[in-house]
């Protein structure tokens, strides 16, 4: 085995052992519920059935099609299907990501295990991993076509069609074709400016790239409405943004905290990237400045889009690091060279000496008990089996963070007051819903407004002391809820 070969398997591997763990998420068990009522019932929702506070109101969500995918694993494997299932499509993503990439051997493996790093703690199984994946399929034919000019540009409308069945981070897939065509358009306007070309010259040099983009981003956009909803669905982004208590109160949605641990590989890579910028011996691209800063920025609006910042500026890193570095690969370039047969064997021991402890780490999320015991730390199972013995009276009013794993629980018996489902609920009821769970003024009529008559939160909460000097009774309490 070829050293070149061991060290692309050891990369990917080491992926592998990075993604498969437990990757539940709070929101993905509304998506298996919503997968499990389409597969009962054999049609798209196109109405809420789980709320009490939105009940039988029309609810457009784009994934249907990856919640059907999350609980055909759940069912075929459990839990650990799902911990697969992510581990399936962080794969597709980051390899995309690699045939996109150019550079040295040492420099993509570098900046793809960089980005997988960046990347890895957005990795949860709910339809937005989908979205990672299929930011590398575009970025890939993108790329594929402006270094390599091989026009496979015929898969963005396919891919687009896909991904508006998916999940709605479509929005990256064309912010991603619009800065190739702008990067293209500027190429022209700095060959003129630079007198390299004169107008005719760069239109006629530019027009066949220029024309593709656009025409295959617009075929991509008509393609997008293939879906259950239509045509309105490539406004969905917009309307989710849109949510003012979406980016006040939910972590993801808000600016990354470099003061936390998992954000620092992420700021590693922007330190990289300025310098790399500054000691590369190529020219910069303007779609490459583009696509850099643009997702930038998007990354610290809203932590959620690191993972997506990983994969655009990769190829950027790997080209611009590959250069940087030269001058030094030259110099210490080790002429002598081992027996071939000797130096494959050695690297095939090493891969299998790799190999063995990987298998362990990957088995370990596989365990149904492992899966058991980390959801049971992270979601409050006990009071759930509470409810489910001696079925008090509702209606119910929950915690946030509680709403989706209620909906996989308790319904139809108990329908959740919020979930995570923000683009049905929107600032009228979370806004309202945060000030109750304050205990803030008016938190007594808006219960009663719902004829609450269960209330399921955290110890910690203001409501639950508000409650208890009200005349409510606890019956039942525990270290979670």
């Amino acid at each position: 085995m070829k050293f070149q070969k061991l060290l692309y398997l050891l990369t990917f591997l080491s992926i592998v052992v990075m993604a498969t763990r437990v990757s539940v998420a709070s929101d993905t068990f509304w998506h298996l519920r919503a997968g499990d009522w389409i597969v009962e019932h054999g049609q798209i929702l196109r109405e809420d059935p789980f709320s009490l506070t939105r009940f039988g109101e029309t609810w457009r969500y784009p994934g249907w099609l990856a919640q059907v995918l999350m609980i055909s694993s759940y069912r075929l494997l459990g839990f650990p299907g799902l911990n697969i299932f992510t581990t399936v499509f962080v794969l597709i993503g980051l390899a995309f990501t690699w045939r996109a990439m150019k550079g040295s051997d040492f420099a993509r493996v570098t900046v793809l295990l960089l980005a997988a790093i960046t990347s890895a703690v957005y990795w949860s199984a709910r339809p937005h991993i989908m979205t990672f994946a299929l930011t590398g399929l575009v970025l890939y034919v993108l790329e594929d076509y402006r270094n390599r000019e091989r026009n496979r540009l015929w898969i963005l409308p396919l891919g687009m069609a896909l991904w508006g069945n998916l999940h709605g981070g479509f929005a990256a897939g064309f912010i991603l074709i619009l800065l190739y065509l702008v990067g293209e358009i500027l190429e022209a306007g700095i060959e003129i400016i630079k007198a390299r070309m004169n107008l005719g010259e760069a239109l006629r040099s530019h027009q066949r790239a220029t024309v593709n983009y656009a025409g295959f981003g617009l075929l991509s956009a008509i393609a997008l409405s293939i879906n259950p909803h239509g045509p309105r669905m490539i406004l969905y982004p917009f309307t989710t943004i849109g949510i003012e208590s979406l980016r006040d109160y939910i972590q993801e949605w808000q600016s990354p905290n470099f003061h936390e641990p998992q954000v620092y590989p992420f700021l590693f890579s922007l330190l990289l990237l300025l310098l790399v910028f500054a000691a590369t011996k190529k020219r910069v691209a303007a779609h490459e400045y583009l696509a850099t800063a643009t997702f930038l920025v998007l990354a610290l609006t809203a932590g959620r889009n690191i993972a997506l910042y990983a994969l655009v500026v990769s190829p950027v890193l790997s080209r611009h690091l590959s250069s940087s570095l030269e001058p030094l690969a030259v110099r210490f370039q080790n002429r002598d060279e081992f027996d071939p047969t000797l130096a494959g064997r050695l690297n095939l021991a090493l891969l299998f000496l790799c190999l063995f402890p990987a298998l362990i780490k990957i088995s370990y999320p596989l365990n149904p008990e492992v899966n058991r015991e980390a959801l049971g730390e992270q979601f409050p199972y006990g009071a759930v089996e509470f409810i489910k013995s001696t079925e008090p009276e509702g209606p119910m009013f929950n915690s946030y963070n509680w709403g989706a794993f209620i909906i996989w629980e308790l319904y139809p018996e108990y329908r959740s007051f919020v979930d995570g489902r923000t683009d049905l609920f929107n600032d009228e009821i979370l806004l309202a819903y945060l000030s109750a769970w304050r205990g803030e003024s008016g938190w007594e009529e808006f219960l009663d407004q719902w004829g609450i008559k269960i209330v399921f939160v955290e110890p910690e909460a203001p409501l639950r002391h508000k409650l208890l000097q009200s005349g409510w009774m606890s019956i039942y309490e525990d270290e979670q809820a």
